[in-house]
C-alpha cells in the first residue's frame, strides 16, 4: 500500500510555484519620459514694464525716481524795508536808528516832469529849470518823531533821503542843482512827539519808470534803510 501510493505521487506531478518577478537577468525597461530641466523663467521687476521669462540668470531690476529738492521756505520782507517791497504812498513804515530813536514816515504827495517844475518854479523864481534830459521829483514827506534815543532832538534835512530809480541810479538833493523846496521844507529841527509835513527836490535823468524814495543809509548816515513809492 505505500509502494502504491509513493507511485501514484511519482505519477502525479508537483506544482511549483514560481515567481512572477522579471529575472535579474534580463530586467524589464521601464518606459519614463525624458525631463529636459527648465530653468526658472527671470522675473524683471520695473514701475514701468510686466515682468517677462526669459532663459536669463534671474535678476531683479527697480526704477528709482531722482531725489527731489527739498523745497525751502522763502519769507518775502516786511512792507517797506526792502527795495522789493516798497511800502505803497500814503501808508507809513517805521524807522529805528542805532541809538533806538523811532521815526514813522508816510509819502503823501508825489510830483515829477512839468508839474513838479511848476511847483519849484513857484516857490522860489530863482530855481533853476532842470538840466535838458532831467526832470525834477518833488515829494512830500510826513515824518513823526516817535521815540527819542541817544538825544531829545533830531534835525531832519534832505541830505537823509535818496531816490533810487529802476536802473540802480542814486539821486540826491543837492546833486548838480541848488534849490529852494516848496514850504514848508522837510528840514527842521524836532522834539519827540512833534510831526512834519516837509516838501523835498530831487534832480534825475529823464525815464525813470520805477522810483523809490528811501531814508536812513546815506552817506551822512549809516542806519537802516526804509522804502517808500514814488506813485
Amino acid at each position: 500500500m505505500r509502494l502504491a501510493t509513493a507511485e501514484a505521487m511519482l505519477a502525479t506531478p508537483t506544482r511549483t510555484l514560481i515567481p512572477t518577478s522579471t529575472p535579474i537577468s534580463e530586467p524589464a525597461a521601464t518606459l519614463r519620459p525624458t525631463a529636459t530641466p527648465i530653468a526658472p523663467a527671470p522675473i524683471t521687476a520695473s514701475p514701468a514694464s510686466p515682468s517677462r521669462a526669459t532663459n536669463t540668470p534671474i535678476r531683479f531690476t527697480a526704477t528709482v525716481p531722482p531725489p527731489q529738492p527739498t523745497a525751502r521756505a522763502t519769507s518775502k520782507p516786511s512792507v517797506g524795508y526792502a527795495s522789493s517791497n516798497p511800502v505803497p504812498s500814503g501808508q507809513s513804515v517805521l524807522w529805528t536808528g542805532k541809538d533806538k530813536t523811532q521815526l514813522r514816515l508816510t509819502l503823501l504827495k508825489f510830483y515829477r516832469g512839468d508839474e513838479a517844475w511848476n511847483r519849484i518854479k513857484a516857490a522860489n523864481q530863482f530855481n533853476p529849470a532842470p538840466p535838458v534830459t532831467w526832470e525834477y521829483i518833488l515829494a512830500q514827506v510826513r515824518v513823526d518823531f516817535l521815540t527819542a534815543g541817544a538825544t531829545k532832538q533830531i534835525i531832519m534835512g534832505e541830505d537823509q533821503f535818496v531816490i533810487i530809480t529802476t536802473d540802480e541810479q542814486i539821486y540826491r538833493t543837492f546833486d548838480g542843482v541848488s534849490l529852494v523846496e516848496p514850504e514848508p521844507s522837510i528840514l527842521r529841527k524836532m522834539y519827540v512827539g512833534e510831526s512834519i509835513d516837509g516838501w523835498i527836490a530831487f534832480p534825475i535823468r529823464n525815464g525813470g519808470t520805477r522810483l523809490l524814495l528811501a531814508y536812513g543809509q546815506t552817506i551822512f548816515h549809516d542806519e537802516m534803510r526804509v522804502w517808500l513809492e514814488l506813485r
